[in-house]
């Protein structure tokens, strides 16, 4: 109806994850759009690790944050059939679902190229299903594995 649903005040809050990684508009997925917070390190000693820690929050149609997710994931993605994919800190691939809980653990590996990820790169659920590059194969919902050829 080009009605606007919500505003978003927090002027801390960035919507550009979707459009810079996930390279699709900033738009709303299962319900949810994502938000990305970034807070720059300064330690003296942190040798080897980047300093830019990202903070996540799914956001409702009404501006409401529905949850957060700490500085240990450093990827998220849209939500599809209420999964989406998370990266933890050691890239480690799982999905947690639309109340930010994990369904699936983060257990399969997952690497994030220089140049970035195609949408075909990105797991999601389609059809309860969801193809896993690095297990060669599908898992389901629940994260029960089917090989393919």
């Amino acid at each position: 109806k080009g009605e606007r649903l919500a505003e978003f005040v927090d002027s801390k809050i960035n919507f550009s994850h979707q459009q810079q990684i996930l390279r699709q508009p900033v738009a709303f997925f299962d319900s949810l759009v994502i938000a990305r917070k970034t807070v720059t390190k300064i330690m003296a000693f942190d040798v080897g690790r980047d300093s830019t820690i990202y903070y996540f929050s799914y956001f409702n149609d009404a501006g409401k944050s529905v949850f957060k997710l700490d500085s240990k994931y450093t990827f998220v993605s849209n939500f599809s059939n209420g999964m989406a994919a998370i990266v933890y800190l050691h890239g480690k691939l799982g999905f947690i679902n639309k109340q930010g809980e994990i369904s699936i653990e983060p257990q399969f590996e997952f690497e994030i190229p220089k140049y970035g990820l195609q949408d075909k790169d990105i797991p999601k659920f389609i059809g309860g299903f969801a193809y896993i590059p690095s297990a060669r194969g599908y898992i389901d919902m629940k994260g029960q594995r089917y090989y393919s050829d």
